[in-house]
């Protein structure tokens, strides 16, 4: 303990602040700087000396000053409380200094003062100092503290950014498989859902569908009877149909022009043909665009009434979206001149529907507001491109002989074109009662009916084209067209004239 000699040096009290004895004749306490006012110092000395004093005299020991107790060589020596309270000075002043040495290094690092060491005091140590204030230590500690906060805050920051690195380093590689893994499931084959099986098995069926090829059988034809019924020179027309599927469902002949349609019955695709004897003429405008050419036509060009239309060319059926008014009505099939691919003068649309001159006004179309399937689409293709110029009727004797060498054709008929045109009772009656016997009922086997009769049943059981589907009752005449029909109701009218054995 720090040991202050009062012989030598006198008190005059001590600090209100700090509690530090006061040396005399200081005004400031040399421990923490606190003002001391000289008459209250130079008061409280004389009243101890003259308790002293007036102990001495009494004789009686008298209470000694807290602040001293005089040894017996006359030293002054601390008491308890003195001893403590140099403790607590020198405790004091040492966190007093390392304020002041903090504050000098905040200030270096903050401003970049070099040189700058800890703070000293202006006074000499035993003059004593100016005590630094309350706000004064917070400020400095205050100061010695923002660079650590800083450091902290960096710190954080960047234990933050390892973190997530790490995390994200270390999560891929625990979801990423290992080389042998990856390797095993490169090489797996992928396992298909039920869903995705069915689909493919789907799109293997339709494939497979439209790689087989369509099969058209054109067994049926017709004949055009413009000429027949208004006994005028003009060329018939031929085109060809499949028995099965198709009927003839229209025909009209007249003076101003003739009208055919054959219809397929499962669908409703109509096939029409239209001879016009003057220029069809609308107000409608028509065009055709989109055309594209799908097959050739059988249909060539000749004189007609002293008039060569060969310059027309070739023909051909083209597919084309029909255009009415600026507005797409649907899809064509037609049969017109290849010129007219190149040079629109060769078709007229005056109709609405593509037609071209042949001395008349011939148009043969197909006409569809909605898309056709494959199988219909091929078939309509096939009886445009069947479409031509009628073959001369053979003679009486011609139609004789035909019948006669079909008896034994496996593949023949008597009549083969009885259901495309209608022969005249000169032809018929040229024929035999078997011919018409069978050539009568050859029309309702080729739509194919079943006899009960044996002798018809066999016969025609031994034709390759013969299919019996339907019996006597399932039978029905609006089968027939209007060819047929006629051709029935002569051969019959004949057969009962001659009383003929094989009529009922």
């Amino acid at each position: 303990m720090e040991q202050h000699d009062k012989t030598s040096q006198g008190t005059n009290g001590y600090c209100t602040a700090c509690g530090s004895p006061l040396e005399e004749g200081v005004s400031f306490c040399t421990k923490c700087g606190n003002p001391v006012a000289g008459k209250g110092a130079d008061a409280s000395s004389e009243s101890s000396a003259g308790a002293v004093a007036s102990s001495d005299a009494a004789g009686v020991v008298a209470p000694v000053d807290a602040a001293t107790v005089v040894g017996f060589e006359g030293v002054a020596t601390p008491s308890g409380y003195e001893t403590v309270m140099v403790d607590v000075e020198s405790d004091m002043a040492r966190e007093a200094q390392d304020d002041r040495d903090a504050a000098a290094q905040a200030t270096e690092a903050l401003y970049g003062v070099e040189g700058v060491e800890s703070v000293e005091s202006a006074f000499a140590p035993n003059e004593g100092a100016p005590a630094m204030s309350d706000a004064s230590r917070q400020q400095a500690s205050t100061v010695s503290k923002k660079p650590l906060f800083i450091g902290i805050g960096i710190a954080v920051v960047l234990l933050a950014v390892v973190i997530v690195l790490v995390v994200l380093v270390f999560g891929k590689a625990g979801l990423a498989p290992t080389s042998d893994e990856g390797s095993a499931q490169d090489s797996a084959p992928a396992v298909q859902q039920p869903e995705s099986t069915e689909g493919s098995a789907e799109e293997e069926k339709d494939e497979e569908a439209t790689s087989e090829p369509v099969v058209v059988n054109l067994t049926d034809s017709y004949t055009t009877r413009f000429s027949e019924v208004n006994e005028i020179t003009y060329p018939a027309f031929t085109f060809q149909y499949p028995g099965s599927g198709w009927a003839v469902v229209d025909e009209s002949v007249a003076a101003s022009g003739e009208h055919v349609s054959v219809e397929n019955v499962r669908n409703g695709a109509e096939v029409s043909y239209q001879h016009w004897g003057s220029y069809p003429s609308g107000s409608a405008v028509a065009e055709l665009v989109d055309v594209e050419r799908v097959a050739d036509s059988s249909f060539v060009p000749s004189c007609v009434q002293a008039n060569d239309h060969s310059d027309l060319g070739s023909f051909g059926v083209v597919r084309a979206t029909l255009r009415v008014d600026g507005v797409d009505n649907g899809t064509v099939y037609a049969v017109i001149p290849d010129a007219a691919l190149k040079n629109p003068s060769y078709m007229d649309m005056g109709s609405g529907l593509p037609a071209f001159d042949y001395s008349s006004w011939i148009s043969f179309t197909c006409m569809t507001s909605e898309e056709l399937d494959k199988q219909t689409e091929q078939e309509v293709i096939a009886i445009l491109a069947s479409f031509k110029v009628a073959e001369a009727s053979d003679n009486a004797s011609a139609s004789k002989k035909s019948g006669e060498g079909s008896l034994s054709d496996p593949d023949g008929y008597v009549l083969s074109d009885s259901s495309s045109r209608t022969y005249s009772n000169a032809e018929l009656e040229a024929m035999s009662d078997y011919e018409l016997y069978l050539s009568r009922n050859e029309i309702f086997a080729r739509h194919g009916r079943i006899f009960k009769n044996s002798d018809l049943q066999e016969y025609f059981g031994s034709k390759s084209w013969y299919d019996p589907r339907y019996t006597p009752e399932e039978f029905s005449e609006s089968m027939l067209n209007a060819n047929e029909k006629a051709n029935i109701e002569r051969m019959a009218k004949i057969e009962q004239d001659r009383n003929s054995p094989y009529i009922d």
